[in-house]
């Protein structure tokens, strides 16, 4: 029973956190005050669904706070008023149209070279390697497979 009520507790936390945040960032002029209070609610949203169930808990109030925060931007987007000039048509990093170059030797460097893309590359194969004496041999039995 106490569980339940303090994953009660939680939700409501984190509802009134994302709301508050919504506020202080609504005002004209910024308010730490309010930023602060908003994001200890969470904090303490986040604390109380730990101590009460655990990552489940802790998750419960996640989705509240997420739910939230869904709900008040939708409002806030279909009360807002319309756009006074067109959106721009900039194209940034698009595919290019007709007969213009793909370059994709260019964009696969550009991925291949991302931080990313090679930590993962570097983690994969050191773990192939360090996994068992042969590569080919695959990966070595773990505790819970069968031997």
């Amino acid at each position: 029973m106490a569980t339940d009520a303090l994953i009660a507790a939680s939700a409501l936390a984190a509802v009134l956190g994302v709301g508050t945040l919504r506020f202080a960032w609504s005002r004209a002029k910024r308010s730490s005050v309010l930023n602060t209070l908003g994001w200890g609610l969470l904090a303490a949203s986040v604390a109380g669904g730990w101590a009460g169930a655990g990552a489940w808990g802790s998750t419960v109030s996640a989705l509240w706070a997420m739910g939230a925060a869904f709900v008040l931007l939708a409002v806030a987007a279909l009360t807002a008023p319309a756009a006074r000039s067109p959106a721009s048509n900039r194209r940034a990093g698009m595919l290019p149209e007709g007969n213009e170059p793909r370059r994709t030797g260019r964009r696969l460097i550009t991925f291949c070279w991302s931080p990313s893309c090679r930590s993962s590359l570097l983690s994969e194969r050191r773990w192939h390697w360090c996994s068992s004496e042969k590569p080919w041999a695959g990966a070595p039995p773990t505790r819970w497979s069968r031997r």
